[in-house]
């Protein structure tokens, strides 16, 4: 979503880049393909919620191309904010939005953020989620279990367990399971014994997979009587996307050679982005699993077990897949390295 409102601002080779590394062949059909997802995606009725937001702040006191506002509004959802860039008001108005969007799980990120005199504009997209377990776990079934990090080390976790029918997914590097919520999927992706997260994310039968794509190869789906042991966690994540979104091909808007006159139309403001940053925080617990993140822009498979049932003992480094029900899109890809880590 950010990249796409960043597409909206942007002009010439700038915006083009951006809509090569999204997959688009125009401007017309990323707005289009953003406001339906946008709109397929949004619900909130108390016991799930996917909740997705954007705003774009600017530099009060100059000029910018009403048109390209209007076009991030209606295409985007996105509001449009004037203020003094550089002050502790701008400052502290950003992350209130922020922590309004994110129901204040992101506050030890939105707490430091710090605008400039010099910045023209900002971007932000959000996303809430929360789902409540379709089958909520039994806390009386908890254990104190222990779970062996990727260093060898282990700890002791707090684990939940139960007994589900599953459509468990076979790779030639993982299994993977899914536990649900009322219109999302939540999969549980386990490394085979010697793999690593690293090896599975980058085993394509994972996303073919996901996907449901018919032709994939390297992959088997089948339904098990499927056993659960899932440590409790709350994980978060605090990254600059520079070198991300570089390596996507998106380079002219980080240097002299940006064009963001879309917004700046009649102006010989020199803008370049100078930089992108995400942060992100995912709670799994009995009732369900919630996750918030924020984006800021400132400008032949392994065959099925022979066993009647599919043991899913996630007690070493996993991954965690959150799809939405417009396609399966994923909203939230995650690696739980350790469920005990404490939140700084």
């Amino acid at each position: 979503m950010a990249l796409a409102m960043l597409a909206e601002t942007a002009g010439g080779t700038s915006r083009q880049q951006i809509l090569d590394a999204l997959g688009v062949d125009s401007l017309e059909t990323l707005r289009q393909q953003t406001r339906a997802m946008w709109l397929r995606s949004y619900v909130d009725d108390g016991t799930v919620a996917t909740v997705p937001a954007g705003s774009i702040w600017l530099n009060k006191g100059l000029s910018y191309n009403k048109d390209t506002l209007d076009s991030l509004a209606e295409y985007y959802f996105a509001g449009s904010y004037a203020v003094e860039m550089g002050t502790e008001k701008a400052n502290k108005a950003i992350a209130q939005w922020l922590d309004a969007q994110t129901g204040g799980l992101l506050q030890d990120s939105t707490g430091n953020i710090q605008t400039s005199p010099l910045d023209v504009m900002r971007l932000y997209a959000t996303l809430y989620y929360y789902g409540r377990w379709s089958q909520p776990f039994h806390p009386g079934n908890n254990t104190q279990d222990t779970f062996t990090r990727a260093d060898g080390q282990e700890v002791t976790a707090e684990f939940m367990h139960t007994k589900r029918d599953s459509n468990v997914l076979f790779g030639e590097t993982f299994t993977a399971a899914p536990l649900h919520t009322k219109n999302t999927s939540v999969y549980f992706v386990l490394p085979d014994e010697g793999r690593s997260v690293d090896e599975v994310l980058q085993d394509d039968g994972l996303w073919a997979g996901l996907a449901h794509e018919e032709d994939a190869e390297g992959i088997q789906w089948g339904f098990y009587k499927t056993e659960w042991s899932l440590p409790k966690f709350d994980i978060a994540s605090d990254v600059d996307l520079d070198e991300t979104i570089r390596a996507l091909g998106i380079t002219d808007v980080f240097s002299e050679a940006a064009d963001f006159s879309a917004l700046t139309a009649g102006t010989d403001l020199p803008i370049e982005l100078s930089g992108a940053h995400q942060a992100a925080r995912i709670q799994v617990d009995e009732e369900g699993i919630r996750g918030v993140a924020y984006t800021e822009l400132p400008a032949a498979g392994a065959p099925p077990p022979p066993d009647d049932i599919v043991i899913m003992d996630l007690d070493r480094p996993f991954l965690l897949v959150v799809t939405s029900p417009v396609e399966g899109v994923p909203l939230f890809v995650g690696v739980v390295n350790d469920p005990t880590a404490t939140l700084s």
